[in-house]
């Protein structure tokens, strides 16, 4: 008897390691449909977010693609959420290329290796973190700051977006002093790339607003491929993306990556851990209040970290949760973390085999991709309601 008891308790532990021994022996055949329709939804807002937000990175576009599938797989195994959706983001990106743009040239090698060494020692910290029960630091995370450093990392994405639409790049400068220099040279902004970048974003807004449940950033994407194919627009000096390599990410642990790569960028990966973990569990925590499930915030720790170590084995840069997608995901149908799996088989693919697709999608649609990504995150009118704290 005493045996049997023993079993159960090491199957129970083994459980709350794994949760996906708890939910997936559970799973009912009347979810699949959902869980179906909301991955494809992830997969539809995913592809063209994720080769918008690799070049936040500072990394090429198919990164994008190799940093999901392991890290949707991983936190699908560990993770404590039913509807978190883990992948490339925003805000992560723009610190990850902080991080790394200190330490070598952006574009190198080097610095593709080095943002993958971020994505490795960000999840080796989580890891650790959640192991040693760190996630009640979530609990002391400052809602104000938080808001805050939002805001402006949102501000900033936009502001770096804006050479895609103009179609000029100014020299130097970084955020204001930027902004300052695009408003000198306004001069040089090149018509037809305003014009693909200002018809893109309008679409991206007005798909949000009258059909919300449509992947907005898919449909934008193609129809700016089909316009691209037919008018020509590389003709027209309208850059365009170019050749994508096709096939499965470089799984494994880059050999280039060693104990100096990732000494060198651990510094700044302790803040960029804390930004993807506190943004991972809030959202978790959002959804599990929802719900009415549990999320354990330490054992989220260690699943945003084998995310990531999922993600530099890719070949791939820093991830967390996406509000985004999940809340797309959960608008669709979402019963289980089976979307993430789903969703991870369907970007397999797509970098595998459909690449190619993507040849001739202007930059400038890009640019508004990320900028409509980022836009809801501008939110000045939250941020100034905390002004009586200092006052």
């Amino acid at each position: 008897m005493s045996e049997i008891v023993v079993k159960d308790q090491e199957r129970k532990s083994l459980a709350s390691f794994l949760p996906i021994l708890t939910w997936l022996p559970q799973y009912q055949k009347g979810w699949l449909r959902g869980d179906v329709i909301a991955a494809l939804t992830v997969w539809a807002l995913l592809v063209p977010e994720a080769m918008a937000y690799a070049g936040i990175a500072g990394m090429p576009p198919q990164a994008g693609l190799y940093a999901a599938p392991l890290a949707l797989i991983a936190y699908a195994i560990f993770g404590t959420s039913r509807h978190l959706n883990v992948g490339p983001s925003s805000a992560v990106a723009a610190l990850s290329f902080t991080v790394v743009s200190g330490i070598a040239l952006a574009g190198s090698e080097e610095f593709i290796l080095l943002t993958i060494a971020v994505a490795l020692m960000v999840g080796i910290m989580l890891i650790v973190g959640g192991l040693l029960r760190l996630g009640v630091l979530a609990d002391f995370l400052s809602r104000p700051v938080l808001d805050g450093f939002v805001v402006g990392v949102a501000i900033h994405i936009a502001v770096g977006q804006l050479d895609k639409l103009l179609g000029y790049e100014p020299v130097g400068g970084d955020i204001i002093p930027e902004m300052l220099l695009f408003l000198r040279d306004v001069g040089m902004t090149d018509i037809p790339t305003l014009a693909v970048g200002l018809i893109s974003l309008l679409l991206l807004f007005a798909l949000h607003k009258y059909t919300p449940k449509l992947p907005g950033p898919l449909v934008v994407l193609f129809l700016a491929i089909a316009a691209s194919g037919l008018l020509d627009f590389e003709s027209l000096g309208i850059q365009i993306v170019g050749e994508i390599p096709a096939g499965l990410p470089p799984f494994g642990f880059p050999e280039e990556v060693g104990l100096n790569e990732l000494l060198a960028v651990a510094p700044g990966a302790v803040g960029v851990a804390l930004v993807a973990f506190a943004e991972s569990v809030a959202i978790a925590r959002a959804y599990g209040n929802k719900y009415g499930y549990e999320v354990d915030a330490n054992q989220d720790m260690l699943a945003v970290g084998v995310s990531n170590i999922g993600s530099g084995f890719s070949g791939g840069f820093v991830v967390n949760g996406s509000m985004s997608r999940t809340a797309a995901a959960e608008g669709s149908g979402a019963k289980s973390q089976m979307v993430a799996i789903v969703a991870a088989v369907a970007i397999l693919i797509t970098a595998a085999a459909l690449t190619p697709l993507f040849y001739n999608l202007p930059e400038a649609t890009l640019g508004a991709i990320v900028i409509h990504a980022v836009w809801k995150n501008i939110n000045l009118r939250k941020v100034s309601q905390y002004r009586h704290i200092t006052s």
